[in-house]
């Protein structure tokens, strides 16, 4: 004989549709070469698997000549060689997906498509920029973006990283390690200069220190990267001539952030 707690929840599963859903995931596929996933910044490194669920919080790397397509759900995010990144947030909030990652280092290719019933609101963050979307495909490395279908709206400068509560905090959002940002000036984002690219076009950050000696860009991650691969690259150099006229600058301290289009 049914109680009345079981007959109330079945009827909350007729009058709730996706109560059964399950919950989104990251999870690893197509797997090549060195890749590997670090559940903290004091743990240590382990193969990944295929198949595997990447974790809130937990850091994806690829080495030389390897890659990773992250699914989540109908979105895909192929991590190429030499790239760490971090998924911050996976959650599904009303008919709302919103999906936020931070790039590291390294490049990155999605696409993302919205199941029926379910908009998209996708995000990469990097030290230097954001790039959102709601439905789309493009290249992105932090630095540069390629859009190959929809549009993407590209903010210059650091992000305040959307993270995502968990369990294992105890529902508190824990501070991601300044060592994220290293290498990069302390120029924060102004939403207000986000720049739509569409597909077709190909935009760039350029970073101007004004009243400054020539500075390179460094990235801890990327040294290390290169090192396990038994590679030897030069890191990109700031420019420290003024850019040509801006589509959208953001400064702080003397230092410019500013999009620029073509490749």
């Amino acid at each position: 004989m049914r109680t009345k707690s079981t007959a109330a929840f079945l009827t909350l599963l007729v009058l709730v549709p996706g109560l059964w859903a399950v919950a989104p995931q990251a999870v690893l596929h197509s797997l090549k070469g060195k890749v590997e996933v670090r559940t903290s910044a004091d743990a240590d490194w382990a193969p990944a698997a295929e198949g595997e669920i990447l974790n809130i919080s937990e850091t994806l790397s690829t080495g030389f000549d390897s890659s990773v397509v992250v699914a989540m759900g109908k979105t895909t995010l192929q991590v190429k060689p030499l790239t760490r990144m971090t998924v911050d947030k996976l959650v599904q909030e009303g008919s709302v997906l919103k999906t936020s990652t931070f790039l590291r280092v390294g490049s990155v290719s999605a696409s993302v498509k919205s199941a029926e019933g379910v908009k998209q609101d996708f995000q990469v963050q990097s030290p230097y920029s954001t790039a959102s979307v709601r439905g789309t495909e493009f290249t992105f490395d932090g630095l540069r973006l390629k859009v190959t279908d929809g549009v993407v709206s590209f903010v210059p400068g650091r992000p305040q990283r959307d993270l995502q509560t968990s369990a294992s905090t105890g529902g508190r959002t824990s501070s991601p390690p300044e060592s994220d940002f290293a290498g990069a000036p302390d120029t924060p984002a102004d939403p207000g200069k986000a720049v739509p690219v569409s597909a077709g076009n190909d935009a760039k950050i350029v970073v101007t220190f004004q009243g400054a000696p020539p500075q390179t860009v460094h990235s801890d991650d990327l040294s290390n990267l290169q090192q396990s691969s038994g590679l030897v690259q030069s890191l990109p150099s700031i420019p420290t001539t003024p850019p040509p006229p801006p589509a959208r600058t953001t400064s702080s301290g003397g230092v410019f952030l500013t999009i620029q289009y073509g490749p």
